[in-house]
């Protein structure tokens, strides 16, 4: 669902370092692999723990051999068994609970979808997914995950939601208590998605070919039709004779004869085109969080986002605007009325929202009583 990242590590808490403590870390995930957000998180919190100088066991169902972690990460891949694939999980799961019996770790957490550890996250879960593309469960694999997701919210200490939107659901949804949840927002890449000035952004443009007096409002998914593509379409060939462009890139292609519409392909690293867009655009119908909408405004971009994306808890009216995904007109009149010079982002954006990575471990090891 989202771009990868790249984090800088520092240590965060000086009390668990002057205390001289040395923490033995499980981490659980279904799978190490390059491509993905989450992979991506697991890569950086494993970096944060080994600088740490903490011990770190990795445990997970399927491990790309090209993956490389910082020395002396233990990994151990314990499958998931023969089974169908909409079971594949649970046999991750039972088979995690085989190996955690006996095993003593003063820091377990899972990244979604088991319930053998002391915290989770939740980037998501099936329920609110259902509920906000207007679907109910009818198919084994829609099942299967709430099942997976229910057992994992209840057999955890703590839940760590990736947005307020993301904590409600859970409350509401699964039944969850309240303080049993809290809201630790994604960590941020302050290093590879750094401010901008105007400078960089006019240079940016010229090598990319886009034309003076012309608005790029950039497009970045990995699923289009859920981040709000077909609105897009529609209101772009509205705007076919102006002089906006809707500049896509991400994963599959897009083919469209529209004039104004281009795709550009897939990029692990997309700051040159948050930097030379006029806006970020993400009409979402469901985003639990959306990384790409702090990626775009810690360069210095402004947004135009759904009221269903998480992040848009942290929009300000000096960094973008929140929209209805159900007022097709609102977004057209946005988007034929847009100015940038609107909007005010500071340089600092990370640091003052409290999402950069130290913020994000030090929340998280507080909530875990290491504070």
């Amino acid at each position: 669902m989202q771009l990868a990242l790249f984090c800088t590590f520092v240590v965060i808490d000086s009390e668990l370092q002057l205390k001289g403590d040395i923490l033995k870390v499980a981490l659980i995930h279904y799978r190490l692999i390059h491509f993905g957000g989450l992979e991506t998180r697991l890569k950086n919190y494993i970096r944060y723990f080994r600088e740490r100088g903490d011990e770190v066991d990795v445990i997970c169902a399927k491990y790309h051999p090209d993956v490389v972690l910082p020395a002396e990460t233990n990994v151990n891949k314990i499958g998931a068994g023969i089974l169908p694939k909409p079971f594949r999980q649970r046999g991750f799961d039972n088979r995690l609970g085989a190996f955690m019996k006996g095993r003593h770790y003063d820091f377990s957490l899972s990244l979604g979808r088991t319930s053998h550890q002391q915290y989770v996250l939740s980037p998501g879960n099936h329920l609110g997914y259902l509920r906000n593309l207007g679907r109910r469960a009818n198919a084994l694999s829609d099942y299967e995950q709430i099942r997976l997701d229910r057992r994992s919210f209840e057999r955890s200490k703590l839940i760590f939601a990736a947005s307020e939107m993301m904590r409600n659901e859970v409350i509401e949804l699964y039944g969850i208590a309240p303080e049993k949840v809290k809201v630790i927002y994604p960590p941020l890449n302050t290093k590879g998605f750094g401010p901008s000035n105007e400078a960089e952004r006019q240079q940016i443009r010229l090598k990319l070919g886009w034309q003076p007096n012309h608005q790029y409002f950039l497009f970045s998914s990995l699923g289009h039709k859920r981040k709000g593509l077909p609105l897009l379409l529609q209101l772009f060939e509205k705007l076919k004779d102006t002089n906006k462009h809707l500049m896509i890139i991400g994963s599959p292609e897009v083919k469209t004869d529209l004039p104004n519409v281009h795709y550009l392909g897939f990029y692990d690293d997309p700051r040159r085109f948050y930097v030379a867009a006029d806006a970020l655009v993400h009409p979402s119908v469901y985003e639990p969080y959306g990384q790409i909408v702090a990626e775009a405004l810690q360069s210095g971009t402004p947004v135009i986002i759904s009221d269903q994306v998480g992040a848009s808890e942290l929009v300000s009216a000096n960094e973008g605007l929140v929209l209805s995904h159900l007022k097709p007109n609102d977004w057209l009149e946005a988007i034929a009325a847009y100015d940038r010079q609107h909007f005010n982002i500071s340089a600092d954006f990370a640091v003052s929202k409290k999402i950069t990575l130290e913020d994000h471990m030090k929340n998280m090891l507080h909530c875990a009583g290491f504070s």
